[in-house]
Parts: C-alpha cells; sequence; structure tokens
C-alpha cells in the first residue's frame, strides 16, 4: 500500500484562508476544517477540536498527510530533490564552511 503525500500545515490554512478571505482564528479554522467536501470528507479526516485549531495555526510548519494534497503542494524529502535544486539551509552551511 502506498503512503499518502505529505504537505504543511500552512497549505491546509492558505486554502482556508482563500475561502474566507481572510487569516483565520482558530475557532473559523476549526468550524472551516470540520465542514465536509462534496465527496463528504474533511481535510483532517475527522472533526477538530478549537483547542487542535489553536495548535495548529501555531504549528503552519508541521507535516501532514493528505490525501487531497495537489503536486506543488507535496512535501519533497531532500533526496527527491532534482540535481538542480539546492537546499537553501544546505547552501547556507556549505557556504559558512568555506
Amino acid at each position: 500500500m502506498s503512503r499518502l503525500p505529505k504537505m504543511t500545515l500552512a497549505f491546509v490554512i492558505r486554502r482556508c484562508i482563500m475561502e474566507l478571505g481572510h487569516k483565520p482564528n482558530a475557532h473559523e479554522f476549526a468550524e472551516w476544517a470540520n465542514r465536509c467536501d462534496a465527496d463528504g470528507l474533511r481535510p483532517f479526516g475527522r472533526s477538530i477540536t478549537e483547542d487542535e485549531a489553536t495548535l495548529m495555526l501555531r504549528n503552519q510548519d508541521r507535516l501532514v498527510s493528505a490525501r487531497s494534497a495537489e503536486d506543488h503542494e507535496r512535501h519533497v524529502e531532500q533526496h527527491e530533490l532534482p540535481r538542480n535544486v539546492v537546499s537553501l539551509s544546505a547552501a547556507r552551511a556549505q557556504r559558512g564552511r568555506s
């Protein structure tokens, strides 16, 4: 069985921002996340609490499994990057050594 792709919470939150037209507070984000789409699915696969929404809004760089991740939203491991793409943190570390 193949694993679900990963994406950052920031992409999920961005979808909410696009729909609401502004950055959500925890209450708004939880309400948005708990609505089902046309297929009866929720972004996180289940309802979330306002406390969970608060935590998610604070940790937007966290990776989550996402069945609905579009190609440009998918997290790519460093070893999977094309050869002409360099990690900024790796380039900074290399530059600091020279």
